[in-house]
């Protein structure tokens, strides 16, 4: 009986392909195209042989259509800086550059022509390590002629606005036209925003209780969350930054609190435990509840969508964490198996506004640090 061909490749096609009629065809045609009619008629044998051939072939053509689960990943080694600089470094996606800290001022550098450019000059070290930036905005505070200053420099028309006696604590947290901070004086505690176009100050939260510990604050989505711990009760304050309204406020005996940011209307933290571990949390700003995500051991997180970024830690206290990055599913996180494979490891990771994961490889020996931009 005459061996149909036609009847084996359909056969060999595995079913969950997504292969349209038409593109089975096309295989077909291909095949008898580049098939003599004398071989049509070979034994069973070489039949089997072809057909497992063409199977494998398409197997492989449908793995490699699959989308990939990093798509996105470059990287960057910045001249004359240290792992220090690119572990406060900021990427800034709408104008595709890496803004860094030195002793003496702010840097932008260009990965697409390579390029180094000092963007502002600062008096003190502190600067370094205070500092925000976006696409329309570079803040920092700083220290002249005795006294602190604010500086606010608008990228787009390259004027610099300084704001003399002004203090704030902690970190600056830019969003927008906008920057969150902690304004503490002998009479008050207040978590205030400033509108950079106007300069229009507005009281987002007041500390009442001077015996509360400030343990965190956060902004993101248009909103603000600001955490405070009297005793053993710790309190979640979360704001609308626009209109100033409280939309939640969330109440528990929580341990410390580290590394908070908003993402998809949660405020996701790190609590730690009473041995000193970490543990991935999140805060649904919707209903005030707060659960907590199982993940491996770490030192460090990141979230952005359902993606996580984790430094897994080998042995709690050796300095062998290394970044990993996983997808969020339900309260548990699932690793990535694309994730990309270098030969230093990894720390400080930070997700940005559109979804591009920043490391820096520890790497003494070609070059220096490498930074590395991944996009999952």
């Amino acid at each position: 009986m005459a061996l149909n061909i036609k009847q084996l490749l359909n056969e060999s096609m595995p079913h969950d392909l997504t292969f349209s009629e038409r593109e089975k065809q096309q295989v077909r045609e291909t095949v008898f195209a580049k098939t003599p009619a004398t071989f049509i008629r070979i034994l069973p044998l070489a039949a089997v042989l072809l057909v497992s051939l063409v199977g494998y072939l398409l197997y492989s053509s449908y793995s490699d259509s699959q989308p990939a689960e990093v798509t996105w990943h470059e990287e960057i080694i910045i001249p004359n800086t240290f792992e220090t600089s690119l572990n406060r470094s900021v990427f800034v996606p709408a104008n595709k550059e890496v803004i860094y800290s030195k002793e003496d001022g702010l840097y932008s550098f260009s990965p697409e022509i390579d390029q180094v450019e000092k963007l502002v000059s600062t008096q003190t070290p502190m600067a370094q390590y205070s500092f925000a930036v976006n696409e329309n905005w570079l803040v920092w505070e700083d220290f002249v002629n005795e006294a602190y200053t604010l500086n606010v420099l608008n990228r787009q028309t390259g004027v610099t606005n300084v704001i003399v006696s002004f203090n704030p604590l902690g970190r600056l947290l830019l969003e927008g036209n906008q920057i969150f901070y902690f304004n503490s004086s002998e009479e008050k505690m207040l978590y205030e925003t400033m509108n950079l176009n106007s300069g229009n100050i507005k009281t987002i939260h007041e500390q009442k209780d001077a015996q509360a510990d400030s343990l965190r604050e956060a902004i993101g989505d248009g909103k603000a969350v600001v955490v405070e711990k009297l005793e053993k009760l710790t309190t979640f304050y979360i704001y609308d930054t626009l209109s100033g309204d409280l939309v939640q406020k969330s109440q528990g005996t929580y341990p410390s609190i580290h590394n908070m940011y908003i993402n998809n209307e949660r405020v996701y933290m790190d609590f730690a435990t009473d041995e000193g571990r970490l543990e991935l949390a999140y805060l649904d700003i919707q209903t005030g509840t707060i659960s907590t995500i199982e993940t491996p051991e770490y030192s460090f997180s990141t979230v952005h969508g359902n993606h996580v970024a984790l430094s897994v830690t080998e042995e709690w206290g050796a300095e062998t964490d290394d970044v990993e990055l996983f997808t969020l599913e339900g309260n548990t996180v699932k690793p990535l198996t694309t994730f990309p494979d270098v030969k230093d490891r990894l720390v400080t990771p930070q997700f940005f506004e559109d979804g591009i994961l920043r490391m820096v490889e520890e790497n003494y020996s070609d070059g220096g640090p490498t930074l590395h931009l991944v996009k999952p």
